[in-house]
């Protein structure tokens, strides 16, 4: 959004969204209409009804969703929606019946829009795998995006520190932490997003491999903290068993911090050589996570616009109309 109205200031946007992404966005002047989207119900009651109802009351000329569902009741306009990954149908025990039963929705939106617009080649391929009168184009996620971060000057730490994620059981945080348990005692570890009962299983598998101190759950953090935390990292990994792009690898290569992903996720492909590809064991972890420490810093990477997105984006949009 912020590009956009950087490089297109007389488009008019209407943007359907959560409370946070209009206090988090103290920018042009875009029409907001906020919506939660916390709880499956709400989300797919936005999207698939009051998104085509404010299309009609907006006048708007297109219908742009940046999740992989806009709603088949939109008429007279064209629709895209954006597709990152397949996982659910994949890996499906990592999902319950509900969000299962939500992203069949997937399938239906990928059928009836104007464009599927798939942030990668990998996305691409699986969006026509399986849903294959899908009308699919490739519109890369930028990843230039810290350049407007303000993260001062950041901690020194004592010590390497490692950060992942754990938000959510297909990041793997666990086998992190297995696999930081096999590194030298110097190294930390901070797994971020991980809370509830996840949480505390992490905690309790730290404590039983002597990692108790060196392990750290922050939680969810403010977006401030998040920058800081980031930026400020000596490696950064992410350990999921399917992305469809990875927005921390993009982050942390803009910085030139050193990245382990799995190589069962794909990513490695889209990243090349800029990330360290780990086998999915405690082992390869390890050796991996030493590699990256070992490397260091590098000059800032040669990561994607967001400029380069939104012109490729709006390019798709004007030719519909």
């Amino acid at each position: 959004m912020r590009t956009w109205c950087e490089l297109y200031p007389a488009d008019e946007l209407v943007v359907l969204g959560p409370s946070w992404v209009r206090d988090s966005f103290a920018g042009p002047d875009v029409d907001f209409v906020t919506w939660p989207n916390e709880r499956v119900v709400a989300r797919s009651t936005g999207q698939m009804l009051l998104q085509p109802l404010l299309a009609a009351v907006k006048k708007v000329d297109a219908v742009v969703s940046l999740s992989p569902i806009v709603s088949p009741l939109v008429f007279a306009r064209p629709t895209f929606c954006f597709e990152h990954d397949w996982r659910h149908l994949k890996n499906k025990d990592e999902f319950g019946v509900a969000q299962r039963a939500y992203r069949k929705l997937w399938e239906l939106s990928a059928a009836r829009a104007t464009g599927c617009l798939c942030i990668s080649d990998k996305a691409e391929n699986e969006t026509l795998e399986l849903v294959r009168t899908a009308s699919t184009e490739i519109v890369p996620n930028g990843g230039d995006h810290p350049r407007r971060w303000e993260v001062g000057d950041l901690p020194v730490h004592p010590r390497p520190m490692v950060v992942t994620f754990g938000h959510h059981n297909n990041k793997r945080p666990d086998l992190v932490i297995r696999g930081m348990a096999k590194l030298p005692d110097n190294a930390a570890l901070t797994v971020l997003g991980a809370r509830g009962e996840l949480a505390a299983q992490l905690k309790s598998l730290a404590a039983s491999l002597g990692k108790e101190e060196d392990v750290l759950f922050p939680g969810f953090v403010e977006e401030p903290e998040y920058q800081r935390i980031i930026a400020g990292a000596d490696c950064v990994v992410v350990a999921s068993s399917d992305e469809g792009f990875g927005l921390p690898i993009a982050e942390a290569l803009y910085f030139g911090i050193p990245v382990v992903v799995a190589e069962d996720s794909g990513v490695s492909d889209m990243h090349g050589p800029d990330v360290i590809a780990a086998q999915p064991t405690p082992a390869g972890m390890a050796q991996a996570m030493a590699e990256a420490l070992a490397r260091g810093r590098t000059a800032s990477g040669g990561v994607s616009s967001w400029a380069d997105t939104v012109q490729l984006l709006r390019k798709k949009v004007a030719n519909s109309l």
